[in-house]
């Protein structure tokens, strides 16, 4: 029996996979940029919001990327960006998300001279606003970019040290995994090590299983993407037995982006592995990365698979408890949105 998605809507949720520049309104983009005399690709809100979708579906992960110029360009001043962290709280309450991990690099939002320390209080300031209006928790995941180099990677580290326990919860590895191995920042995972920091990594997108193996190796809490992980399976076989018994082992978490994995490069739904993943009993649960770059929300995503795979009510449900477990929130936030989820009445 198909899943109806008004009834999804009404189930707790629990996101933990969202970038806070890939998922900002349309409307508002229009009308800071406005605001701003900052250049767009267009200036009406249903034509911008496909450009986007275009720009990040034709299965290449680097334009998809290159579309984030465009999001961060009105994301350069403190009043901007409280805005779109309210708004992204306001957009989880309305689809039933109860916890939300926002990821975003305060690199990328000085470009108009704010400091990092400026970006993370604007943001913080819109989610605080946001949850005390809606009751939806957050954390916030600082993001390290691959590409942006080993000296700036650590410097958000210890940016997102400062912030741990005022809103920041841990980090993240993002950015094209293929070109930059994870090992290049090394001095930015001992600190993390170090710090008791927990971090998540953007693995196995675009790069095949031995970059998700180096994730784990080097402390991985939690794993993002994943969908290449099969990908060896008739070169290194030993490669992914190995790491998948080191996530069983450890019950790391995946961080599934079935939407956004297929727009950037995986061939269609039938070559995605989370439905092997999630009946082999891996930890997972569904995202939606971009919600701007890919026209999902997480209600979007659970129905879609849920219709596709015949997945009933209890799956999604573990699904959400899984996360909800995952989270890099205290214990006592992963407690209560826990006991949401379980004792939601269908």
């Amino acid at each position: 029996m198909a899943l109806d998605i008004s009834f999804i809507k009404k189930i707790p949720k629990v996101l933990l996979h969202e970038h806070l520049d890939g998922g900002i309104r349309t409307k508002t983009i229009v009308e800071i940029a406005k605001k701003n005399k900052i250049t767009l690709p267009s200036f009406d809100p249903t034509h911008l919001s496909k450009w986007f979708i275009d720009q990040s579906n034709q299965k290449d992960l680097y334009k998809c990327l290159d579309a984030f110029a465009v999001s961060c360009s009105v994301m350069q001043d403190q009043e901007s960006i409280s805005r779109i962290a309210f708004e992204f709280i306001e957009d989880m309450y309305l689809d039933g998300v109860i916890y939300a991990e926002a990821r975003y690099c305060p690199f990328l939002h000085t470009n108009k001279g704010l400091s990092m320390d400026e970006v993370m209080s604007a943001v913080l300031a819109g989610l605080n606003q946001g949850k005390l209006q809606y009751n939806v928790d957050f954390g916030v995941l600082v993001c390290g970019i691959r590409n942006l180099g080993p000296e700036i990677n650590f410097e958000l580290t210890k940016l997102a040290h400062r912030y741990i326990d005022k809103g920041v919860v841990g980090y993240d590895f993002a950015g094209a995994d293929l070109d930059f191995p994870l090992s290049d920042n090394i001095d930015t995972i001992n600190y993390l090590n170090n710090h008791k920091i927990p971090f998540t990594v953007h693995t196995g997108e675009a790069a095949p299983c031995d970059y998700i193996l180096e994730a784990i190796n080097l402390g991985a809490a939690r794993l993002s993407h994943c969908a290449k992980i099969f990908d060896q399976a008739k070169t290194t076989p030993s490669i992914i037995d190995q790491s998948l018994e080191l996530i069983k082992q450890n019950n790391i978490h995946i961080e599934i982006n079935i939407s956004s994995n297929i727009a950037t490069g995986v061939s269609d739904i039938k070559h995605h592995p989370f439905i092997s993943l999630f009946n082999n009993g891996i930890n997972v649960a569904l995202n939606t990365d971009d919600r701007l770059m890919f026209g999902n929300t997480l209600s979007s995503e659970y129905g879609y698979v849920a219709n596709l795979y015949n997945l009933s009510y209890s799956d999604i449900k573990q699904m959400n408890i899984n996360a909800a477990k995952s989270a890099f929130a205290n214990n006592k936030v992963k407690k209560n949105i826990t006991s949401k989820i379980m004792e939601f009445i269908v």
